[in-house]
């Protein structure tokens, strides 16, 4: 068991102690105004660590902190005598008493249950972060059933095997609960219009890729969407961004979102990460009367073939980005042949067919998901 768990188990030991602790001094106070004499009040079970004289009580802590009880005099049934002729007894009193006595331990609960949300509901209650409740995707696994069949972070999703989503954590019971089959359904969102588009798809459960245990399944969905806000550290101190970062000279400043990047909605620092190495480029397009953004892929130039007149348009644009020290053959461009104006004017060919083939296919799928 993680140290993590075990301060779990700690809290909840603590709190259900506490809880009890209550609930027996309603029963404590009760007996104590209807003139029952309390010999013991108990905080845990077993033998007492730690104990105490009080108003004619024992009170007294004990080892084992899983409960608590109160003992009132005339309670011992083994005692050989009536205990309804013991007269500052549980017994002795007139039966609505001790229905009083009874009643006032669950009765103290539900009162300090009443007073402590009444507290928790006028300072706001416990602030929940947006990925704990966001319906929004922030990131899905790229090999994943999901992914092929369209959906992408921004997405959203409402059910899973039609039980209505209700928070982050059911990214991980859903699948978790299912038998293998997952009906997820949602909301394709469409970026630019806020156009809502609902699917449900059947999918295979399958092992997150993000998790130690291999038991823990996922649906594709690894993260929920959240803000990416640069700010101090959480103790209020400075966090300075990497020496040679490019964003250190950039004027990003404390309590600044990043919205996009690259050309994409940004939703989870996962995807920023794969956005940042994901091997495509960026590209404003100019189709006749249309302009457009496209991220099409880079490659080696040394996957190309190369004619004389573009490869000197290559070492050109080298010397022009300060990349002389690299070899020509080490640098990244995209496989078009452009015009000095950056008209394309051809498609360059590989050197490998089944190379070109699949960059091909790439740019088609990046077209066809912008």
């Amino acid at each position: 068991m993680s140290l993590e768990s075990m301060l779990y188990v700690i809290f909840a030991i603590l709190g259900l102690s506490f809880l009890i602790f209550i609930h027996e001094l309603g029963h404590y106070f009760m007996a104590r105004r209807l003139g029952m004499r309390v010999e013991t009040f108990s905080i845990g079970f077993g033998k007492p660590i730690y104990s105490w004289e009080k108003d004619g009580a024992k009170w007294q802590i004990g080892w084992l902190l899983f409960g608590g009880y109160v003992k009132i005099s005339g309670m011992d049934t083994s005692d050989e005598r009536d205990l309804y002729e013991v007269k500052d007894g549980f017994f002795g009193k007139k039966p609505i008493d001790r229905i009083k006595v009874s009643f006032m331990g669950p009765f103290v609960n539900i009162v300090f249950a009443l007073i402590a949300f009444t507290v928790l509901w006028l300072v706001g209650g416990r602030e929940k972060s947006f990925n704990e409740f966001t319906h929004k995707i922030g990131w899905i696994d790229p090999k994943s059933e999901l992914y092929i069949k369209g959906i992408r972070p921004g997405d959203e999703v409402t059910e899973y095997n039609h039980q209505p989503y209700q928070g982050s954590k059911d990214h991980s019971t859903g699948p978790m609960m299912s038998d293998g089959d997952l009906l997820v359904k949602g909301n394709q969102i469409n970026f630019h219009t806020l156009n809502k588009t609902p699917f449900a798809y059947k999918v295979k459960a399958y092992s997150n890729p993000l998790a130690i245990d291999k038991d823990i399944l996922t649906s594709g969905i690894l993260q929920p969407a959240s803000y990416l806000i640069y700010n101090r550290l959480p103790n209020g101190a400075e966090n300075p961004l990497p020496e040679g970062s490019p964003m250190q000279e950039s004027g990003i400043r404390y309590g600044d979102r990043i919205v996009w990047a690259d050309g994409v909605p940004i939703y989870s620092m996962l995807q920023l990460s794969q956005l940042m190495n994901d091997e495509k480029a960026l590209l404003t397009i100019k189709r006749g009367q249309e302009t457009f953004l496209r991220r099409v892929p880079r490659v080696l130039v040394e996957e190309l073939k190369l004619d004389p007149e573009f490869k000197e348009e290559l070492i050109d644009w080298q010397f022009e980005a300060e990349l002389n020290g690299t070899k020509i053959q080490k640098l990244y461009a995209i496989p078009y042949n452009l015009t000095n104006e950056t008209v394309v004017e051809a498609v360059v060919k590989f050197i490998d067919k089944d190379k070109e083939m699949i960059e091909r296919y790439r740019t088609l799928l990046s077209v066809q998901n912008e």
